[in-house]
C-alpha cells in the first residue's frame, strides 16, 4: 500500500490544482440554480444581520426557538457585507467554504494513506454531488466536513510524529468545530478509538515511558479542545436548553417503537450510497414514488377545503409522507459499488496498516449516527461530515483495482501494463461520476418540487420588494415569514400600519389566511404582485395601498 508521506511531488501539485478548479467551477456552476431560500437559510441571514446591527458577541443563537451552533452565522456577515441581503450572498459563503475543503480532504487522505490514496480522494471529493449540493445551500452542515478533516488530519499527525504541536492543532480544531454544527458533537467519539489503538500499541511497544509521553500529548489535546470550547460550554451549563435544543426535535426516544424504528434508520443509512435516497426535496432529487408525499395529511386536508382540481385533487389517494427515504441514492451505481469496495478494504485490508483504516471507519460508522438516531434517515444534510471520509473510501477502492488490473496485466503479458492503460482506470470512473453527478445536480435543479420546498413564492416577494425605490410598511395578514423578512430587508412589517402612515404594502390574500379589514384601497397604478405557491396554489396579490382620503 502507498504510505509515502514525503514532499510532495510536482504531478500532485498538478492534481491538486486542477481538481480544485474543477470543484470549485462546478460549485459556482451550481449555485445560482437552487431557488428561493428556505427557512433555516434565511434564518441564519438575519442572525447575520442581528450581529452586524446589534451590539455583543452572541455565543449561541435561538432566532425563531431553532438552537444554532455559532461559527456560521459570523462567516454569513462576510456574505452580507459583500452582497446584501439577496440569497446568492449568503449561499456563496458556503461555496467559498465547500471549494477551502477541497484541498484539506487531499491532505487527511494523504496523512492517511498516502499520496496514490489522496490524489484520488482530492477528485472524488472535488466531483462528488452530495458536497457540492450542500456547498450551495446556506446550511451551517457545510462546515463539519472542514473541521471533520482537519481533526483528523492533525490527530494522526500526532500519532505518527509524536508531536505537541499536532496534538495542540487537532485539539484547538476539536474545540472549534463544536461551534459548527450539532453532529460534529460525534467528533470526540470518533477519534477514541485511533487513540485507543494508539494507547495499546504504544503500551506494547514501549511500556509505560511510551505511554507516559503519549498521555503527555493526550493532555495537550485534551486541554488545548477545552480551552476553545470553554466559552460554547459555559453557554450551556447557564442556558442547557441551547444544549438539548435541536436533539429534542429529532430524537428517537418519544417516536412509537424506537427501537424497531432504530433498526430501520440504520438500515436506511447503510443503503444509501446505493439503494436508498434522501427523501427531502431540499437535500436530494425526489424518488419513487412521484414525490407528492411531501404534503403530509394537514396539507392535503387544506387543498382538500381550498377544492383544487387536477394533481392536488388526486393526492387525497396517494401514499402519504415516507420518513424512511425514496430520494435517488447519494451515489450513481458505479460509485456506489466502489464505496461499498471500499468499506470492505477498510475492514478486511489486512495488509494496510491498522490505525488508518480504524480511523476512517470510526469516522463512518460513528459520524453516520447523525442520521441514525435523528428521525427521518436518511438524511444528508445530516450526514455531510462523513463526505470526505465516503471519498477516501472510494479511492481506495479505485486503487485496489487499479493495481488487481496491472496485477492481472502482469500475469498476462510478462511486464508490467503501460502507465496510459493505468491512468485510464480511475479516469473512466471519475467520468462515471461526474456524468452521473453533474446529471444529478441538474436534474434536481429542475424538478417541479423543488421550489415549493425552497419557499419561492416568498423569496419572490422579498426580492421584489428589496428592489422597490422606496421602503414602505408590509402589512400582512399572517406572521411575517423569515425568509420574507431577510430578504425584504430595510421594510417594517406590520400587523396594521400607524394611522399616519398613507401608503403602505398589503397582502391581500385568499383563504386559509384571514381576510383583512379594508382600511385602504389600491389606486389604478399601484405596483402588485401576483404571488402563487409552485404547486398551483394561489397566495394573493401583494398591492400598494393608499389611505382612505
Amino acid at each position: 500500500m502507498d504510505n509515502e508521506r514525503g514532499p510532495v511531488l510536482r504531478w500532485e501539485w498538478a492534481v491538486v490544482l486542477l481538481a480544485t478548479i474543477a470543484g470549485a467551477g462546478l460549485r459556482l456552476w451550481f449555485l445560482p440554480k437552487v431557488p428561493g431560500l428556505w427557512y433555516d437559510e434565511a434564518i441564519n441571514g438575519l442572525d447575520a444581520l442581528r450581529i452586524l446591527r446589534e451590539p455583543g458577541i452572541p455565543i449561541f443563537f435561538d432566532t425563531f426557538g431553532h438552537m444554532r451552533e455559532p461559527m456560521y452565522m459570523y462567516l454569513e456577515t462576510l456574505g452580507v457585507l459583500a452582497g446584501g441581503t439577496s440569497a446568492i450572498a449568503i449561499r456563496a459563503v458556503s461555496t467559498v467554504i465547500g471549494i477551502a475543503t477541497i484541498p484539506v480532504v487531499w491532505l487527511c487522505a494523504r496523512e492517511l494513506f498516502g499520496r496514490n490514496t489522496a490524489a484520488l480522494a482530492l477528485v472524488c471529493f472535488a466531483l462528488m454531488r452530495w458536497h457540492i449540493h450542500f456547498s450551495a445551500l446556506a446550511f451551517r452542515t457545510i462546515l463539519a466536513p472542514l473541521f471533520a478533516c482537519l481533526v483528523i488530519l492533525f490527530l494522526t499527525r500526532m500519532l505518527r510524529r509524536r508531536s505537541m504541536t499536532d496534538a495542540a492543532l487537532c485539539g484547538a480544531f476539536l474545540g472549534l468545530g463544536a461551534y459548527t454544527y450539532l453532529a460534529f458533537r460525534l467528533m470526540p467519539v470518533i477519534v477514541l478509538p485511533p487513540l485507543l489503538l494508539a494507547f495499546w500499541q504504544g503500551w506494547k511497544g514501549g511500556g509505560k515511558t511510551a505511554v507516559a509521553a503519549f498521555g503527555r500529548r493526550l493532555g495537550v489535546l485534551a486541554g488545548t479542545a477545552l480551552l476553545v470550547f470553554l466559552p460554547l460550554g459555559i453557554n450551556y451549563l447557564l442556558n442547557p436548553e441551547h444544549f438539548r435544543g435541536r436533539g429534542d426535535e429529532v430524537t428517537l426516544l418519544q417516536r412509537e417503537e424506537p427501537a424497531r424504528l432504530l433498526f430501520r434508520q440504520a438500515r436506511d443509512v447503510a443503503l444509501m450510497p446505493l439503494i436508498r435516497g434522501d427523501h427531502v426535496e431540499k437535500h436530494n432529487i425526489p424518488g419513487p414514488p412521484r414525490f407528492v408525499q411531501t404534503f403530509e395529511t394537514g396539507a392535503l386536508e387544506t387543498m382538500n377545503r381550498w377544492r383544487l382540481e387536477s394533481d392536488a385533487a388526486q393526492m387525497e389517494h396517494r401514499p402519504i409522507y415516507d420518513q424512511h427515504g425514496t430520494g435517488v441514492p447519494v451515489f450513481g451505481v458505479v460509485t456506489g459499488l466502489l464505496f461499498y469496495g471500499g468499506l470492505a478494504v477498510l475492514i478486511f485490508g489486512h495488509h494496510m496498516p491498522l490505525a488508518p483504516r480504524l480511523a476512517v471507519l470510526s469516522w463512518l460508522l460513528i459520524g453516520s449516527l447523525a442520521s441514525v438516531l435523528s428521525f427521518g434517515a436518511p438524511n444528508m444534510l445530516r450526514l455531510q461530515i462523513l463526505t470526505p471520509a465516503a471519498a477516501i473510501t472510494i479511492a481506495l477502492a479505485m486503487l485496489g483495482l487499479t493495481r488487481y488490473v496491472a496485477a492481472k496485466w502482469q500475469a498476462w503479458k510478462g511486464t508490467p501494463p503501460p502507465v496510459y492503460i493505468l491512468l485510464a482506470i480511475p479516469a473512466l470512473l471519475f467520468a462515471e461520476q461526474l456524468r452521473t453527478d453533474a446529471g444529478r445536480l441538474a436534474r434536481w435543479a429542475e424538478h417541479p418540487m423543488v421550489p415549493g420546498g425552497f419557499n419561492a413564492e416568498w423569496a419572490e416577494m422579498g426580492d421584489f420588494l428589496r428592489e422597490q425605490p422606496d421602503r414602505l410598511p408590509v402589512r400582512m395578514a399572517v406572521d411575517p415569514h423569515p425568509t420574507l423578512v431577510y430578504l425584504a430587508d430595510g421594510y417594517t412589517f406590520h400587523a396594521r400600519p400607524p394611522q399616519e402612515v398613507e401608503r403602505w404594502w398589503e397582502l391581500r390574500s385568499e383563504p386559509p389566511f384571514p381576510v383583512l379589514e379594508p382600511s385602504g384601497h389600491p389606486r389604478p397604478d399601484s405596483r402588485r404582485l401576483e404571488l402563487w405557491i409552485p404547486a398551483g396554489i394561489r397566495l394573493g396579490v401583494l398591492v400598494e395601498v393608499w389611505s382612505e382620503p
